[in-house]
């Protein structure tokens, strides 16, 4: 098989030594938009790095309009958040906590699918197929098996079948660099998924070290705090940020001041919020994922000037559930002058510290649930102390419940 890559590290292009052929069209976000699937009439056996027009072969296309999906100029299914509809008849997804796709139901209840996976992503013998059910299975991507492809296509990547192996590697591999760029989950698919839209935003807090800024290395590098956060969350999509201010406190004044943090974290999050939005959401402006805001020491307030310009955007799109599921402040520095954030799209603020603590102490932020860890005699305010308290952030997955975040 020869595959050629555009600009974006996605394949526009995928050449089967029988001769068959898939053409991919995306937009300029990557988003795909139209499929042409190939198919031969005479077998070939072409060499690699070979790609050759047929000369005999029929062709289906299939062009993705947001939720609408037509093949061959016809209308095929409209996707909704439950299952699609296709045929003027509707149809249900009933998924697992992987979001896998267990079971396809018509509107009269009838079964017409069901799968049973093994951990990696491979469906059991015993699955039943039908021809009506749609192929959204494992973590609920779809799966393309035209012409005997037989990958999950997850948007930014894509992953094989049988083997927990994307295709490409992962584009924060330089965080991750003691493990494979091509391991999914880091090979813990049983406690880990790995979908587009979930994010963990960690703000780190004072260093003097460069390489620390913004970087996986003030959270204790991999396999450290922010690892363990991430495992415990069942969420491996990450952003990581610098609340510096251009400088080492003391030395850096701004920094300093809890307000001039809190006014950073302001503009940094309306420059990121449409592109955060725009990867909680689906095709029609619908939350279907949550944000996780962990920070540390100076990165506290900085967090809660980030969380007011994320809402704000969210109001504006007209978004009326929860975007947020919680902030969680460990060892905020100067945690008497902030103010949680309080939004109905907001979830709990969440404070960690102690009152030993020389730097932070232990003053309640107003409006924050505070775990006191004083009981914790080795504690110090460097955040990999705070491992212990790691496992009472709320595990999950998150799903919206009369406009509530349910973790599930």
């Amino acid at each position: 098989m020869t595959i050629r890559y555009n600009v974006l590290n996605l394949p526009d292009t995928i050449q089967f030594v029988t001769g068959h052929q898939n053409y991919y069209t995306y937009d300029a976000s990557g988003k795909k938009l139209e499929v042409q699937n190939i198919t031969s009439r005479n077998i070939l056996n072409l060499p690699q790095d070979t790609i050759t027009r047929l000369t005999s072969s029929t062709k289906l296309t299939t062009d993705y309009c947001g939720n609408v999906i037509y093949q061959n100029d016809s209308l095929k299914e409209v996707l909704t958040p439950e299952g699609y509809w296709k045929n003027g008849v509707f149809y249900y997804y009933l998924k697992d906590h992987q979001g896998n796709t267990r079971v396809v139901l018509n509107q009269s209840g009838t079964v017409m699918e069901y799968s049973d996976y093994y951990p990696d992503g491979m469906r059991f013998e015993e699955s039943t197929s039908d021809s009506a059910a749609l192929p959204y299975r494992y973590n609920g991507k779809e799966l393309e098996a035209m012409n005997g492809l037989n990958e999950y296509d997850y948007g930014a990547r894509r992953r094989e079948t049988g083997i927990p192996v994307w295709t490409t590697i992962d584009p924060h591999a330089e965080n991750y660099y003691s493990w494979s760029p091509y391991a999914y989950c880091k090979n813990n698919p049983l406690n880990t998924i790995d979908p587009d839209g979930r994010l963990v935003v960690f703000i780190n807090g004072n260093t003097w070290k460069k390489a620390e800024l913004g970087s996986i290395k003030y959270w204790g590098g991999a396999g450290g705090f922010s690892d363990k956060v991430m495992d415990q969350l069942h969420d491996h999509n990450f952003k990581y940020i610098d609340v510096s201010l251009g400088g080492y406190a003391p030395f850096n004044q701004k920094a300093m001041s809890s307000m001039n943090r809190t006014l950073a974290g302001y503009d940094q999050g309306v420059e990121d919020a449409p592109s955060i939005l725009a990867q909680i959401t689906d095709k029609n402006g619908n939350v279907t994922e949550t944000i996780k805001i962990i920070a540390h020491s100076m990165g506290g307030a900085f967090a809660k000037g980030y969380v007011m310009a994320i809402l704000e955007y969210a109001h504006k799109m007209g978004i009326t559930t929860p975007v947020i599921a919680f902030e969680a402040d460990f060892a905020s520095y100067q945690s008497d002058q902030q103010i949680a954030v309080s939004d109905p799209l907001m979830g709990p603020t969440l404070q960690y510290s102690h009152k030993d603590d020389y730097i932070a102490g232990n003053k309640p932020e107003q409006g924050a649930e505070q775990e006191d860890t004083s009981k914790d005699k080795n504690q110090t305010h460097h955040i990999s102390d705070f491992i212990q308290q790691i496992q009472t952030l709320p595990e999950g997955k998150y799903k919206i419940v009369d406009g509530q975040i349910v973790p599930y």
